[in-house]
Parts: structure tokens; C-alpha cells; sequence
């Protein structure tokens, strides 16, 4: 006898998770611009890290796909990326 695992989770990119907890889906820091839409951060230490514009690959699943059958998304920090 075989049972569905109670946690699954999928990394997007970034930040940006798929976590079905019991059934659930949940979206975690929806991050969904195209790749290299921003520009690096100010305060990275590196010069490399200030001109790599983010994010740093494109989306590995399509968004209609990602949130289908979506019931809940959590946002654990606000910037940016995460306001659109």
C-alpha cells in the first residue's frame, strides 16, 4: 500500500516556491518577471553583483501552470519582486 507524502515542495526560482502541505497548495513569494527584468542590487558587495540584472533565469514551470489550483499565498518578506 503506497500513501501520498503529507509535504511537497517544488522550487521555482528564487525565492519562489510551490509547498502542497496536506492536499494544500500554497505559493510561496510569487517572483514571476521575466529573466533579467530588474536591474542587480545596489548594495551588493561585488560590482558583478550590482550589474546582474535579476531574476537570473527564467521561469522553470509556466505561471498558469504554478497556479493552478492554488489555494493560498504566502509572502514572507516585501520588496520589489514581490509587489506585482
Amino acid at each position: 500500500m503506497t500513501t501520498e507524502p503529507e509535504i511537497i515542495l517544488h522550487h521555482i526560482r528564487n525565492c519562489t516556491s510551490v509547498l502542497i502541505y496536506k492536499g494544500i497548495k500554497f505559493l510561496i513569494d510569487p517572483f514571476f518577471t521575466p529573466k533579467g527584468y530588474y536591474p542587480g542590487f545596489e548594495l551588493s558587495p561585488t560590482l558583478e553583483g550590482k550589474k546582474t540584472r535579476i531574476p537570473l533565469k527564467d521561469l522553470s514551470t509556466p505561471i498558469e501552470e504554478i497556479i493552478k489550483d492554488l489555494e493560498a499565498v504566502l509572502v514572507t518578506h516585501t520588496h520589489f519582486d514581490h509587489q506585482r
